[in-house]
Order: structure tokens, then sequence, then C-alpha cells
């Protein structure tokens, strides 16, 4: 069940691994640990506070260090939710 803009909690055994969500937007917030966001064409180091956003059809990946767990926060944003809020411009910008 989509559940848009409700902040949800993961954690992830050593060398564990997490697929955003996608068909919205996913906003993830690491809160303790360390890993990394594998995506097509990068790779990025992810420490406790650290933000990322990944997009629709990223194909992102994120992974535990290896040395620990990693708990973190995300939510999804579904831009079909907010038509009243979006100007159509918008809407299709973040599609």
């Amino acid at each position: 069940m989509e559940q848009p803009l409700i902040i949800q909690e993961m954690a992830l055994r050593p060398t564990g691994e997490w697929r955003p969500d996608e068909c919205g937007w996913t906003v993830m917030r690491v809160v303790v640990g360390a890993g990394y966001i594998l995506g097509k064409t990068f790779t990025q180091e992810l420490n406790a506070e650290d933000v990322f956003v990944a997009g629709p059809d990223s194909r992102a990946v994120l992974r535990a260090s290896q040395l620990g767990r990693l708990r973190m926060e995300f939510f999804v944003v579904l831009p079909q939710y907010f038509n009243s809020l979006l100007t159509v411009s918008e809407s299709q910008r973040l599609k």
C-alpha cells in the first residue's frame, strides 16, 4: 500500500541492501550508521544525518557498510496526490 508523506523507519544489517520506491520521489535520511548509495552512474557515501533524494526510475540501491547496521528514515512523494498543490508544469517536471 502506498503511503505518501508518512515517515517510515528501516534498519539494514551490515551489507544489507534496500531499493527506494520507483513510483515516486523517495527522500531518505541516515539516522545511525554508514553506507553507500549506488546509482547507475555514481556511488555516494552516506553517514549519519546525510539525506538523499531518489527520483522515479533512478535504480538507486542503498547498501549498509560492512562494519555495522544502518538505520534510516524515509518517505515517498507521489506527485499524483498533490494535484491541487502543484501546477501542471511542476507536476510534469516531477514525473
